[in-house]
């Protein structure tokens, strides 16, 4: 399967093992993935992990650290971060604000 896929599934995938199952370069399927979809795929499994946490920020009640750590962000601000950007808000904004999440919801 593409790593791409695979990765979804399973945000804590590495690319080079990846590649060594499928017998292939660390280095040939991180060309071919940028290549094909415009994106790194560091920067593909970070948007999905920063997906996954911003969901769990909007429909649920767990801390934001917590969240930060389940989902595999080195610590809250990391996570904050690639909320902001995907979404344009902070996760803070988002608990905050009621309206504003159901708004995305």
């Amino acid at each position: 399967g593409l790593w791409g896929a695979d990765v979804a599934g399973n945000t804590s995938m590495a690319i080079g093992d990846w590649a060594e199952v499928n017998g292939l370069a660390r280095e040939t399927v991180c060309r071919g993935f940028a290549s094909a979809y415009g994106i790194a795929p560091s920067a593909y499994r970070a948007e999905l992990r920063a997906r996954a946490a911003w969901l769990r920020v909007i429909r649920g009640s767990d801390g934001l650290c917590a969240i930060a750590a389940e989902t595999g962000f080195a610590d809250q601000a990391h996570m904050t971060r690639w909320i902001h950007r995907i979404t344009g808000a902070p996760p803070a904004l988002w608990r905050r604000e009621p309206s504003f999440s159901k708004k995305a919801s």
